[in-house]
C-alpha cells in the first residue's frame, strides 16, 4: 500500500498537471499568436530587449494613448530570452504557469487533506475553469498574476492557522511580486482580505 501511495503522489499530480496543460495550450494550436495582450506583451519585450527600460507611454498603435502602466514582471521575464525564443514559444507560457499553478493547488491540497484524490480533483477543477482556459488561451500576464495570488494567499493562510513567521515571509514576498504581475489579482487581494 506505502509503495502505490507513493507513486500516487508522482502520477497523480503529473497526470493532472499534463490534462491541465494540454486544456490550456489547445486552442492555440491553430492561432499561436492569437490575442491582444500576446501582441503588447510581446511589444513590450521588444521594447524592453532593446532600450533596457520600460516605455513611458504606450505605442502609437493603440487608439487610446496614455502613460505605460502594464504590469512589468512578466515582459521583463521574457526579455531575458531572445526575440526568436519568445515568438517561438510564447504560445506555452500561460498554459505552462497554469500546469504549474494547479501543480501547486495539488501540493497545498494534498497537504490540507492528506488525500491524493481530493488533490488530484482540485487540480483538475481548476483546470476545468472557464476564466482559467480562457485567460491562459494568450499570452497573457493575468495567469502570471493569479499564480502569484495563490503563491501569496496560501502561505498567508497557513500563517493565519500555525502563527509560523516563515509563512508570513514568503506571503508577503509574493504579494510585492503581485503588485507588479497583475491588477486584478490585487484588487482580488483587496477584497479578499
Amino acid at each position: 500500500m506505502n509503495i502505490m501511495s507513493n507513486n500516487s503522489l508522482l502520477l497523480f499530480p503529473t497526470i493532472g498537471c499534463l490534462i491541465v496543460f494540454f486544456i490550456c495550450v489547445y486552442p492555440r494550436f491553430k492561432k499561436p499568436y492569437y490575442g491582444v495582450d500576446t501582441w503588447r506583451i510581446l511589444l513590450i519585450t521588444d521594447y524592453l530587449r532593446k532600450y533596457k527600460r520600460f516605455p513611458k507611454t504606450l505605442s502609437a498603435q493603440y487608439i487610446i494613448q496614455g502613460p505605460f502602466d502594464h504590469p512589468v514582471i512578466l515582459s521583463l521575464i521574457l526579455s531575458l530570452f531572445s526575440k526568436e525564443t519568445v515568438l517561438k514559444y510564447q504560445f506555452i507560457v500561460s498554459p505552462l504557469v497554469e500546469a504549474f499553478h494547479a501543480l501547486l493547488l495539488f501540493v497545498f491540497t494534498y497537504y490540507i487533506t492528506g488525500d491524493v484524490h481530493v488533490a488530484f480533483i482540485a487540480q483538475i477543477i481548476y483546470g476545468l475553469t472557464g476564466m482559467v482556459v480562457i485567460e491562459s488561451s494568450q499570452l497573457s500576464s493575468r495567469s502570471f498574476g493569479t499564480l502569484n495570488f495563490t503563491m501569496a494567499l496560501l502561505p498567508l493562510l497557513l500563517y493565519q492557522a500555525t502563527h509560523n513567521i516563515p509563512y508570513s515571509i514568503v506571503g508577503i514576498s509574493f504579494l510585492v511580486v503581485l503588485c507588479y504581475s497583475h491588477r486584478m489579482s490585487i484588487q482580488v487581494v483587496f477584497l479578499f482580505s
